[in-house]
């Protein structure tokens, strides 16, 4: 590893997914930035994947640190669990990666490095995100947990993205303040990452990318989305209507958790709040089948 580069933590939790971690491990094999060490946290409580993984530590050019966890314990607590094993290795940054990640440019690490280096203010970072299809997904310009929005079911936030969709997928260089960055790729300053006391553990799945952006709001700070690199995200379609209302269950504990905690709203008004944000997901997922 050079010593004269910013060392980067990456951070890959991995859920049965192992053949996907395979993947993302090799393709992160052709990134021209090199100083960086993988830290692959296994959630599975399975054999088969701990020695998978194992495999890929052999085999890899990289250098990997496994953490096994006894049981799964969610996305926010295994992030943390990674975050603070590489600590001892003292990185500059921390890069989150979801096993289902694509990185199709060469210099992507390279890109956000020599991004927050420039903009030392800067210090949390998300890239473009597409679909496996390569269709730009929404950026979250606005808050989408505001009262108007979860009220009209983020219709108008939908609409005003989908009018600039063609600009932003075209769009390649400059940044623009977000309300929040995608959980399955997050570029963060240690510094910054420790400020705001890591992920709030008491969510288990879902909604940490805007209890990120709420904790960032009290040290005064905003994510960037940057348009000068990318990633595709690979994310399997869920096609069985009662799996789907089954996340979308789970996701609304979730949202009733940050309205309650982080939008500071009473008790009983995030939990109508949440429910009419599910009323909404319902809808949008019986459309999409």
């Amino acid at each position: 590893m050079s010593n004269n580069k910013p060392l980067v933590a990456i951070i890959i939790l991995n859920y049965n997914q192992s053949i996907l971690v395979d993947k993302l491990v090799n393709n992160l094999n052709d990134q021209t930035y090199r100083n960086y060490i993988i830290f692959i946290v296994d959630n599975s409580e399975n054999q088969k994947e701990i020695y998978n993984l194992n495999q890929i530590r052999k085999n890899s050019k990289n250098k990997i640190e496994i953490i096994i966890n006894q049981r799964n314990v969610g996305y926010s607590k295994g992030n943390n669990i990674g975050i603070k094993s590489s600590e001892k290795f003292n990185p500059k940054y921390i890069l989150i990666l979801n096993p289902d990640v694509y990185i199709e440019d060469k210099n992507f690490i390279k890109t956000l490095v020599d991004f927050a280096e420039k903009n030392t203010h800067f210090e949390f970072i998300g890239p473009k995100v597409f679909d496996k299809n390569g269709n730009l997904l929404r950026i979250y310009f606005k808050d989408e947990n505001s009262l108007f929005n979860i009220l009209t079911g983020n219709f108008f936030e939908l609409l005003s993205f989908k009018l600039k969709k063609t600009k932003l997928k075209k769009k390649s260089k400059g940044y623009s303040f977000v309300y929040r960055i995608y959980g399955c790729c997050m570029f963060v300053k240690m510094e910054t990452i420790r400020k705001i006391d890591y992920f709030d553990e008491n969510v288990f799945l879902y909604e940490e990318e805007s209890i990120l952006s709420e904790k960032l709001k009290r040290i005064n700070q905003k994510p960037i989305y940057l348009f000068d690199t990318y990633i595709y995200h690979i994310h399997p379609t869920e096609k069985h209507i009662l799996k789907k209302l089954k996340k979308i269950n789970v996701a609304m504990k979730s949202k009733i958790y940050l309205l309650k905690e982080y939008k500071k709203y009473p008790k009983i008004i995030a939990i109508i709040l949440g429910n009419i944000w599910r009323f909404y997901r319902y809808i949008f997922a019986i459309m999409k089948l």
